[in-house]
């Protein structure tokens, strides 16, 4: 493990996450430059630092080049509204951990969005592993009788990541 990737790091790229939660796009960002953090063992490491969140304490990370990632969107409509918490709860307590296990994870947010629509996007650095990730969602909803309040397939949009944002915007 590298010097620079601590247990206070990751610790520290976890709070980042939870606090830009509230913004889909700074969340993708943050995840990106998550993942590029825990890639700092690559031999693609470029020298120089990237921002770091504003509040952060944590060394900065550096961005790997030539790194890519792959990301999976998925728009659930016709949400049962009354149990959007009870949803997130399982996602944190049982979902995650198991995306966990993935060998490219990089990152998994749930948008509570109006109107009965809850959105995911998920991170990998391949696209291989994001198109397991979609599987093993259906198998976790079906496991965790979901069906009535995720009611509707899912709209996916899956793809590689050609553009992010390394710059850290402070949440208030």
């Amino acid at each position: 493990m590298s010097a620079l990737v601590t247990p206070a790091f990751d610790e520290e790229i976890r709070r980042c996450r939870r606090i830009a939660a509230t913004s889909a796009i700074s969340a993708l960002a943050l995840a990106v430059e998550g993942a590029e953090a825990r890639a700092l063992s690559s031999p693609t490491v470029a020298p120089g630092p990237t921002p770091q969140c504003a509040h952060s304490s944590a060394p900065p990370c550096r961005r790997t080049e030539g790194a890519s990632y792959a990301a999976t969107i998925r728009r659930y409509e016709g949400v049962d509204g009354t149990r959007t918490s009870e949803v997130a709860r399982k996602v944190n307590e049982t979902l995650v951990p198991q995306l966990r296990e993935l060998p490219s994870f990089s990152g998994y947010y749930l948008i509570a969005a109006r109107d009965g629509v809850l959105s995911s996007l998920g991170l990998f650095e391949t696209r291989e592993q994001a198109d397991e990730s979609t599987k093993l969602v259906s198998k976790w909803i079906t496991d965790e009788n979901f069906a009535t309040v995720l009611p509707n397939a899912p709209k996916i949009t899956s793809g590689k990541v050609v553009a992010h944002s390394d710059r850290m915007v402070a949440v208030a």
